[in-house]
């Protein structure tokens, strides 16, 4: 499918923000989520990235969508729709991350990198396709 070119404002931080999400995605990979140093520091890289992420989104709406809205106001509203999205599934990440100091069990820690790994994989696409 050919897309429509478009001046794109923020290709270096969505450049920066793909790289980041990518890090983050073979760190939960390559973590054993048993051992809670190597959970805490994959956890601190998957925070990071949200909060990067949800920081970048705050700028959107502030600085650029106010400027567009009187121009093209369907466009504004459809992101804002997909920042919504965007934003429950990075509460989601940070709901299931809360779950981890909890834990007592390795079968329970092993699951929670399961459920950590896919809600983050989820909130990845989903920000992909935001950026595109």
């Amino acid at each position: 499918m050919k897309q429509e070119q478009r001046y794109n404002i923020f290709k270096r931080t969505h450049k920066g923000l793909r790289s980041m999400l990518f890090d983050a995605g073979a760190k939960i990979q390559q973590t054993d989520f048993t051992k809670n140093k190597q959970a805490g520091a994959a956890i601190d890289v998957i925070k990071q990235s949200t909060r990067s992420f949800l920081y970048h989104l705050s700028k959107e709406d502030n600085i650029v969508y106010h400027s567009v809205v009187l121009y093209a106001p369907y466009i504004v509203a459809m992101i804002e729709q997909t920042n919504i999205k965007d934003e429950a599934l990075a509460r989601s990440i940070d709901k299931t991350i809360d779950q981890y100091k909890g834990l007592n069990t390795k079968k329970e820690m092993i699951a929670f990198g399961h459920q950590l790994q896919a809600a983050f994989f989820e909130f990845t696409a989903a920000v992909l396709q935001h950026m595109n």
